[in-house]
Order: C-alpha cells, then sequence, then structure tokens
C-alpha cells in the first residue's frame, strides 16, 4: 500500500522542493488534465492572499484531503474548511440574489475570501462603498469567468477572444503526448501542463493587479467627488472638472442615484469634448447621440451652422463631439437632447 503522506511529500517535492515543506506554504489542490480560467485564477487568488502558494494538480481523493484549499475538484463546496468546487449536481449558488449565473470555483474564492484579497490591496473600505466595489470587482472580472465556465452563452453572432479563451489556450496539445501505440503519454503530458498552468497563471495574475490598480486609482478614489458631483446634476448633460472623472464612473454612480445622464463634458486644453452616454455597458449604442446633421464633420463643414459657432467635429456615430468653447459645448449637447430620434 502506498503512504499518503509520503506520496503527498513526494509530489509536492517534486514541483517544489524541501524549502515550501519546511516554511509550511499553503497547498491548493487543483484537478489535473485540462485546466480552465477559474481553476488558474482561483490559485493566482489565493498566492495573492497568501504571499505565496504551492498547488498540486490531481484527482486522487486521498491526495485532495491533504489540500489546504481545494478548488474546483473534490465535490465538495464548503467554505469554512476552503473547499470550492462547483461541480455538484446540487450546487446552485451565486455570488448574491442580483445574479442568476452560477459561480465557479474562482467566484467562490472571491465570494468568501473578499476581505482577506482587499487587504493585500490595502483596500479598506466600509458599508455601501465596500459593497459597491465589492460588486464592481466580480461584474468587471469574475461574472464573466463564471458565466463561461458553467456554459452560459453570454455572446451573440461574435465570439470574442476574452480571458478564459486565452487562459485556456496554454494547455498542451494533448496529440503531442501519443506514444507509437497511440496512446497518450499521461505523465509526459501532466509534466507539460504544469508548466503552462504556471504560465497562464502568471499571465492572468497581471491582468488582474492592472486590474485592481484601476479600480483603486479611478473607483475608490475619485468616487466620493463624482458622486457628489452627479448629486448636485439638474441637467441631462454634466460638465466634468477633471478628466480623471471617466465616463464609465460617472455612469456607474449616475445609475445609482437614478440619474438620467446623457451628456458629460470634459474641458481640455483649448477645447471642450462631448461623450454620449450608451444605453448599457455592453452596447455601443448611445442613449442620445449628438444631432445627426452634424455627424462626420469637421471644423470647415460645421461652419455652416452659426447658431453653433466653434464646433470642430462630430464623430460619424454622434457619440462624441468637440468645440473650442463651453457655451457651444452646451448649446450641442441641449440641441441633441431636444432634437434626438
Amino acid at each position: 500500500m502506498i503512504d499518503n503522506n509520503k506520496r503527498r511529500l513526494d509530489t509536492i517535492k517534486h514541483f517544489y522542493g524541501d524549502e515550501n515543506i519546511k516554511n509550511k506554504v499553503p497547498l491548493v489542490i487543483v484537478h489535473n488534465d485540462t485546466f480552465h480560467c477559474d481553476d488558474v485564477f482561483s490559485v493566482v487568488m489565493l498566492s495573492l492572499i497568501n504571499g505565496k502558494v504551492q498547488f498540486i494538480r490531481t484527482r486522487d481523493s486521498d491526495i485532495i484531503k491533504t489540500g489546504d484549499y481545494v478548488c474546483d475538484v473534490g465535490g465538495i463546496c464548503n467554505p469554512h474548511s476552503h473547499r470550492f468546487d462547483h461541480h455538484m449536481y446540487y450546487f446552485n449558488e451565486t455570488f448574491s440574489e442580483d445574479y442568476d449565473v452560477k459561480l465557479s470555483s474562482s467566484g467562490l474564492v472571491y465570494k468568501y475570501c473578499t476581505d482577506e484579497l482587499f487587504k493585500k490591496f490595502d483596500l479598506n473600505l466600509e458599508g455601501d462603498f465596500y459593497n459597491y466595489i465589492r460588486n464592481e470587482i466580480y461584474e468587471n472580472y469574475l461574472l464573466p469567468i463564471d458565466a463561461i465556465d458553467n456554459g452560459y452563452n453570454i455572446f451573440k453572432d461574435v465570439l470574442p477572444r476574452t480571458i478564459s479563451t486565452i487562459v485556456g489556450s496554454f494547455n498542451s496539445p494533448k496529440q503531442n503526448f501519443i506514444d507509437k501505440d497511440g496512446v497518450l503519454d499521461f505523465e509526459r503530458y501532466e509534466e507539460e501542463q504544469y508548466k503552462q498552468f504556471v504560465k497562464a497563471a502568471d499571465l492572468i495574475k497581471d491582468d488582474f493587479i492592472r486590474f485592481m490598480t484601476k479600480i483603486k486609482s479611478v473607483d475608490v478614489k475619485y468616487f466620493s467627488a463624482v458622486k457628489e458631483l452627479v448629486n448636485s446634476t439638474t441637467e441631462k448633460y454634466i460638465i466634468s472638472p477633471c478628466i480623471a472623472y471617466t465616463q464609465g464612473l460617472i455612469s456607474k454612480i449616475a445609475k445609482i442615484l437614478n440619474k438620467d445622464l446623457l451628456f458629460v463634458i470634459y474641458q481640455q486644453p483649448n477645447k471642450f469634448r462631448i461623450y454620449a452616454f450608451r444605453k448599457s455597458k455592453i452596447s455601443f449604442e448611445s442613449k442620445c447621440p449628438l444631432f445627426k446633421d452634424w455627424r462626420g464633420k469637421r471644423t470647415e463643414d460645421l461652419k455652416q451652422y452659426s447658431d453653433f459657432p466653434g464646433m470642430e467635429f462630430v464623430h460619424s456615430s454622434g457619440f462624441t463631439g468637440q468645440a473650442d468653447n463651453l457655451k457651444t459645448a452646451i448649446a450641442m449637447c441641449e440641441y441633441s437632447i431636444k432634437h434626438n430620434e
């Protein structure tokens, strides 16, 4: 009989050496064979939380029991014991009642380890602001991973190359490990898969850190100021005193405050840039594009509209335009709202 403890140590030594064992680096178990974005990202989040982790890819139930964390394998979902599988027939958990997409393993890790993850990014948030940022991160980063992993059809006619697709592309082609008898050399395949898993983890880790840096530098930093600005606005357009108040953040806060904003005007050196708000974050269609007769025209062609001196250009779709003075920029918004078709 194989000694399970010895097997665990031999496996860890094979991948990690004696140093990690001596320092009691947390052990994460994920499944072997083909990896997906959710199991890779689970390891990434746990490595960020713990500073360092070691991981084993296996479906051996005896080895699975030895993990400090078990993700996407094992048939158990128990956050208290750090078991994060979602493949059971009875599993129906979502991030909250606001979502109908079932969680994947990474969604589970994020849901139950949010506070630990936030600490690593120095996000000290409370109350409604904590909930807002927590949901922003889930909806924009974790939700697509959950949806794709659980087989939800979230695309129409065009299949984009998503972070899930890119992570999946790191899987080694099995046909490269077929022996002369036409049989898969699984041991050799798994050795290569481990290396590819690490490469995929490095990629998504870099991407997630960039994403979180932007959350901190925009949403967290400017939330209060933008909320105050949006709250004080009585028009259908908003004049932003700061280019750092992104259109996306203004749109999200306007939704929270039930404000139906149609345009934002940004002051830039010697010009005023107008952007129309989209109908939704997944649509490129503007709620109210700039007036149709101006679209696709630049300074010389726009001079014929003498009531709007200083118009410099309007995009062919009407989603953005520009004037050299604030008065005309405001007039462009007001006229477009009045004549919206």
